[in-house]
């Protein structure tokens, strides 16, 4: 697999989770459901948390990149999970970090935004080494190898 078929699935996986959870679920659920901050519309509120997917979306894209090219220059040496785990870490980091630093505030009702934008750099980067890794290590990720076989 080369660059460009990574790129194009990589993107294709972030535009339909975005899709699914940020812009579904911000209008069939949340726009009925959050309190923003007062001052604040829910137009408003559901742009910023979008936006906040949005980023926290790139950052996991960033990983799986990584991981990419980790995989792309991979030899056989050990010590590759460590490596894969690792990423898998630091999307998690990342995704707390854009909720913390991006989402919009609110009194109440934004539980699930929270967890789908901590989740989605993890997701992400799940996904896209699973599905579009490099051929070096497509059974590295959890279930690799039932996917690929």
């Amino acid at each position: 697999m080369n660059w460009g078929k990574f790129l194009v699935g990589a993107f294709v996986l972030f535009i339909v989770f975005w899709l699914l959870l940020f812009f579904g679920y911000g209008n069939l659920v949340l726009a009925d459901s959050v309190v923003p901050v007062e001052g604040m519309e829910v137009d408003e509120w559901l742009a910023g948390f979008r936006l906040c997917g949005g980023i926290s979306g790139i950052l996991g894209f960033i990983c799986a990149a990584i991981w990419f090219y980790i995989g792309d220059g991979f030899a056989g040496e050990s010590g590759i999970s460590v490596k894969y785990y690792g990423l898998l870490i630091v999307s998690f980091v990342f995704g707390v970090a854009a909720n913390f630093l991006f989402l919009p505030a609110s009194q109440e009702g934004s539980g699930w935004a929270s967890l789908f934008v901590i989740i989605f750099p993890m997701l992400l980067y799940y996904l896209s080494s699973l599905i579009v890794s490099a051929p070096q290590v497509k059974y590295i990720p959890p279930l690799g190898e039932v996917i690929h076989k």
